[in-house]
């Protein structure tokens, strides 16, 4: 069966390519483990971009898993290296033969002398084998090789295919229900308890967040069929609440890379921990790309400042690390770019290349690296909440936990994958998705549809087929109703199985042969309760059921079963020593559901 985290992950993916947030996208397919994006590998491969290809991979399997992934990967760093050799870089691929190559040595030996043995050459298509190598061909050839691999490779079982989905699942299933509300008219009010004072911190949420039941500040209730206004800046709103309400999920999921590239393309909301946290790091690239979502160093005064004590922090500390050709690399590349606006400045960290320790400089006598970036990050808290580049994104909203999962609940998503969401190559491949994942809108195989006349309603072509909120109240309410009176009838059954079971002990205990009720009858309601109720209840009856044919008339009966976890919480329960008088009488005393009730 289908489980509702894989389904939201299936149907985030979905959305996110929607949406073209193409980064997010890829890593939530790594981090999930649910879905295998061949056609991504191969435009990395064909790229050339190996450690992307690696790090993608590794979210599927390891070097380690199987003798298909060590082939795996032995091919892809065999590939790099001939790559590395063909620029004549054989620095690089000396490098790759000591660090990356070498783990497959004891497993291939002949092999690994053969890569050895080319750095010898000056070019390495002296060698017969290699003597027509293209890289565009190894690439199309190795492509070939990967997909055989993974086929094989039972870490990509199940992986490899992604599920028919209606267009748009995840929103068209959302479309009309009334989830905005989770969010309140102002999400944002804790945060701006005097918004008058400043305005700009709440975000323009208005009356297109009510329903039919909510009364909007200037006029009568929304009407229940009122649609909604086609703006853009309505879209982008909803947008914005929808996108908040996948990255709680994504959070609460730890799909930590995932979360933050979709913070970053999304640029909806800029989480200043994770700028924190990097920066304390020293990951200036992460640092950078992250702020590049939400401003660019051009977009106005506190942007430019932000990058240039960002890049002069990761300058200072090459110097500081004696890398005097990284720090003249950083100074001319990405420092320039601030020449014209600080003229002084950019001569004054140029000066430090000349001396021997940047410490000789009487303002960085005192220079230590840990202290460096707790200042720089005091320094950019200031610049982010001064930029309006960062202008309501840098609160996220307030919210109860797991609101996509509870607005899932209930609801009739498995429907959306259809009942064979994977091809019919491999049958083992579907999920268990049979006529019970039924709705209105769905003709039953044994009957007409359920609702006569619902209809779905108008749909967009991108957004699939949603059906009004009318209907989906209806729907809603129907599945409520059906789920409280299921719960009612296994409380029924669940009390009948405890009183049989404690009529059983106590005549097996009092020496009596089930006084208290016809044999015929006690076997009568074991057979409904095996066939009406959960696997819980129909598991428990059976094994009483085989009790009764087996210790019938003998005056036995198995004490220590059942009397732990699942009779101790009622008082009543039955105790795994001897019974007592008081206890076996307040036991028989107790009204327990009539068993004749069942029929």
């Amino acid at each position: 069966m289908l489980s509702l985290r894989k389904a939201l992950v299936f149907l985030i993916l979905q959305f996110l390519e929607d949406e073209k947030f193409e980064e997010s996208l890829h890593k939530l397919e790594k981090e999930s483990g649910f879905y295998f994006n061949v056609k991504y590998l191969y435009e990395k491969v064909q790229a050339g971009d190996w450690v992307e290809v690696e790090k993608y991979l590794s979210g599927f399997t390891k070097i380690d898993d199987n003798q298909d992934s060590i082939k795996i990967f032995y091919e892809i760093r065999k590939q790099k290296y001939l790559e590395a050799l063909d620029r004549r870089d054989k620095a690089k691929a000396l490098e790759m033969l000591d660090n990356e190559l070498k783990v497959f040595s004891t497993l291939n030996e002949e092999g690994y002398k053969e890569l050895t043995q080319l750095l010898t050459l000056s070019n390495f298509r002296e060698n017969e084998q290699l003597s027509k190598y293209d890289t565009k061909t190894a690439r199309s050839i190795l492509l070939i090789e990967l997909k055989k691999l993974m086929e094989a490779n039972p870490r990509f079982r199940n992986k490899l295919t992604f599920p028919t989905l209606k267009d748009s699942g995840l929103q068209s299933l959302m479309n009309g229900l009334n989830w905005l509300h989770l969010f309140g008219k102002n999400p944002w009010a804790k945060k701006n308890p005097r918004p008058e004072k400043n305005p700009g911190l709440n975000p323009d949420i208005k009356t297109e967040f009510t329903d039919d039941t909510c009364t909007p500040p200037n006029g009568p209730p929304v009407a229940a069929d009122a649609k909604p206004a086609s703006s853009n800046s309505e879209m982008l709103r909803l947008q914005r609440a929808f996108l908040f309400l996948i990255l709680q999920f994504l959070e609460e999921e730890k799909f930590e890379e995932s979360l933050h590239k979709l913070e970053k393309e999304s640029g909806f909301y800029f989480n200043v921990r994770y700028l924190y946290e990097k920066v304390q790091a020293g990951d200036w690239v992460e640092v950078e790309k992250y702020l590049s979502g939400f401003t660019k160093v051009d977009d106005n005064q506190e942007s430019m400042k932000i990058f240039y004590e960002i890049r002069k922090q990761k300058y200072l500390e090459a110097l500081d690390r004696r890398e005097k050709a990284k720090a003249l690399e950083i100074l001319e590349t990405d420092l320039k770019v601030f020449s014209t606006l600080n003229e002084e400045g950019y001569k004054e960290i140029t000066q430090l290349l000349t001396l021997s320790n940047l410490r000789e400089n009487e303002q960085l006598s005192k220079y230590d690296t840990e202290t460096a970036r707790f200042i720089l990050l005091i320094e950019l808290k200031k610049l982010i909440e001064a930029n309006p580049c960062f202008l309501n994104k840098l609160t996220f909203p307030t919210r109860k936990d797991s609101e996509l999962q509870s607005l899932m609940n209930g609801l009739n998503w498995l429907h959306l994958f259809g009942k064979n969401p994977w091809p019919e190559k491999n049958p083992r491949l579907n999920p268990d998705i049979k006529t019970e994942f039924t709705n209105q809108t769905c003709t039953p195989p044994n009957g007409p549809p359920a609702v006569a006349d619902a209809k779905p309603a108008s749909c967009n072509p991108k957004m699939g087929i949603w059906l009004s909120p009318e209907h989906i109240n209806e729907n809603v309410k129907a599945l409520k109703k059906a789920r409280d009176r299921e719960l009612e009838e296994q409380k029924l059954l669940l009390k009948n199985l405890e009183y049989l079971h404690g009529i059983i002990k106590l005549d097996h205990m009092n020496g009596q042969d089930f006084a208290s009720m016809q044999l015929d009858e006690l076997r009568a309601i074991l057979e409904k309760l095996v066939r009406h109720g959960s696997s819980n209840v129909r598991d428990k009856a059976l094994y009483i059921s085989r009790k009764l044919d087996a210790n019938q008339g003998a005056g036995q009966a198995d004490h220590t079963h059942w009397n732990g976890a699942e009779f101790a919480q009622h008082p009543l329960s039955l105790p795994s020593g001897p019974i007592t008088r008081l206890r076996a009488k307040r036991f028989k005393e107790t009204k327990w559901a009539n068993p004749r009730e069942l029929d």
